[in-house]
């Protein structure tokens, strides 16, 4: 609506108004009414001028609510693009994260695929891989060792030292030094097999051979080593058994002896006093027990009283002893305790020995039948001084009545007695015999190591009953260093010095002694696989 109408208006309304307030008849002057007028027109501009500042407030206040209705939007915008930019990062971190799942679902599958294929080969014995079609796992080992043997002053034999060889002073083999002799005898081969089983667990099959057997053969005829023409040598058994759950069967390491305690040496037959090399048939049940472990065994008896001949093996016959009969298995018992600085082991042997040949004679004019009870005991330990290192202290203290062969067996006949036989009281008599020997294995680095070993053993003559040729004292100083090129230890070059010492209960004449001195050097190569 115009001003001017609204003007008007108010007139209108305003003359009506005084024209009906005037008295009637009586009315207002001219001048009154137009001051009234003039009135109404102040109030009018008055009320213009409220109206264009209400009008103006209006605007502005529209223009601010617009203002912020627009800032409320461009925030909503902003928010709605920086959830919807919050969105898409989850998105994509989403999508990484389902891409890597399949990249390592995928990478799963494939290593399940391959060890699947290895698993299928790969053997349950590290080093071995399973026949195809089975469960069973092999492993195929073994080394090749050559010895060459110098015997710098007297003789100790072949190239295992025979203390029996060796020569009292005085006497024509003392002054027969320098024998040098090669061999590659004592490399073996060896085949270990594991099939899994519900019953008894794992089923294990060792065995080991070398060729320390018989001589070579010339023309059908056994002439002993054949160094002459091909060297040849017999493969033999060195150990043969089954082993499951706790028992163990067959020929291995006779359970009266502590390999851990037994010095290293490259002489196969080792030093005296040192039980260190007998292997043989038995049944042995093992279990832990406290912090070591238990072994209980019935081994292969074996006659070796003085006089007495053993069971002989040839090819495709055997014969048994004429004069000795084993009535009864050794028994052996065996405790291993392991702390970690090393590890003790005591072991005892109970035997018994039987003189006879049937009515016929056994030994000189004895012709009847004897028995002798023996028993042995070991006490072994190897002692690491720091823990976790592998140089450490070697012993062995041995002995017994009737110990005999568990004493230390070598090829030597005047050495091992067992027993020997009183023809005056027709009775078979045990001899008391022990053994002592300490060492200590020295790692100058990770490749390079030696052993260093004292020995010594006494065979008892109280009886009075042995031949005076019977050795009574051996002694024996041994030194080797070894050099390791490989991660395998058992592959080496090594050199080693034996000086060994013997006496026996021969009375010395002005000419010849009752004692002799040896000494010999050794070097081997062995590769092992």
């Amino acid at each position: 609506m115009s001003s001017r109408i609204f003007i008007t208006l108010l007139a209108g309304v305003a003359v009506t108004a005084v024209t009906c307030s005037l008295p009637s008849p009586v009315m207002a002057s001219e001048a009154e009414l137009l001051k009234k007028i003039d009135s109404l027109e102040a109030q009018i501009q008055q009320m213009q001028e409220t109206q264009r500042q209400l009008r103006n407030a209006i605007s502005d206040q529209a223009a601010a609510t617009a203002a912020s209705k627009a800032a409320e939007v461009e925030a909503l915008e902003r928010k709605s693009a920086s959830d919807q930019a919050t969105q898409a990062a989850a998105e994509a971190k989403a999508a990484a994260v389902q891409a890597e799942v399949a990249k390592n679902k995928a990478e799963a599958a494939q290593n399940k695929v391959e060890t699947t294929e290895k698993t299928a080969f790969t053997g349950d014995i590290p080093g071995s891989f399973k026949v195809p079609g089975t469960n069973t796992s092999v492993k195929i080992g073994g080394a090749v060792k050559i010895d060459v043997a110098d015997d710098l002053s007297n003789s100790l034999g072949g190239s295992a030292t025979d203390w029996n060889c060796i020569g009292f002073k005085g006497s024509s083999t003392s002054h027969r030094g320098g024998q040098v002799q090669f061999t590659a005898r004592q490399s073996k081969l060896s085949l270990e097999t594991s099939t899994p089983s519900e019953i008894v667990g794992p089923i294990k099959a060792f065995f080991e051979g070398d060729f320390y057997g018989g001589g070579g053969a010339y023309q059908g005829t056994v002439v002993g080593p054949d160094r002459k023409n091909t060297n040849s040598a017999y493969f033999r058994i060195r150990q043969a058994y089954l082993e499951a759950s706790n028992v163990l069967i067959g020929q291995t390491w006779s359970t009266f002896m502590d390999l851990p305690s037994s010095p290293e040496t490259l002489d196969v037959g080792g030093p005296p006093g040192v039980n260190n090399g007998i292997r043989q048939p038995l049944v042995r049940y093992s279990t832990n027990l406290g912090s070591g472990r238990l072994h209980v065994a019935l081994e292969s008896p074996d006659g070796d009283f003085q006089g007495a001949n053993q069971a002989q093996f040839t090819s495709g016959a055997s014969a048994t002893s004429s004069n000795n009969i084993d009535v009864a298995p050794d028994v052996v018992l065996k405790y291993e305790y392991k702390p970690s600085w090393g590890q003790l082991t005591t072991s005892a042997v109970g035997r018994w020995q039987t003189a006879s040949a049937g009515g016929g004679t056994v030994v000189g004019t004895f012709n009847g039948r004897a028995d002798a009870p023996g028993y042995g005991v070991l006490l072994g330990g190897l002692l690491r001084p720091v823990e976790g290192h592998k140089s450490g202290l070697h012993f062995q203290v041995l002995g017994g009545n009737g110990i005999g062969r568990y004493l230390a067996p070598t090829t030597s006949t005047n050495y091992e007695y067992g027993a020997v036989v009183d023809q005056k009281n027709r009775s078979l008599e045990s001899l008391f015999a022990w053994g002592s020997g300490v060492g200590t294995k020295i790692y100058w680095a990770d490749q390079w190591r030696s052993t260093f070993v004292v020995s010594h053993a006494h065979v008892s003559n109280y009886h009075s009953l042995l031949p005076a040729a019977a050795l009574k004292n051996l002694d024996a100083f041994v030194a080797n260093i070894l050099w390791s090129p490989f991660a395998n230890p058992a592959t080496y070059i090594g050199l080693e010095y034996t000086f060994a010492h013997v006496e026996n209960y021969s009375i010395p004449t002005a000419t010849l002694s009752n004692k002799g001195d040896a000494n010999r050097i050794m070097g081997s190569v062995q590769y092992a696989f």
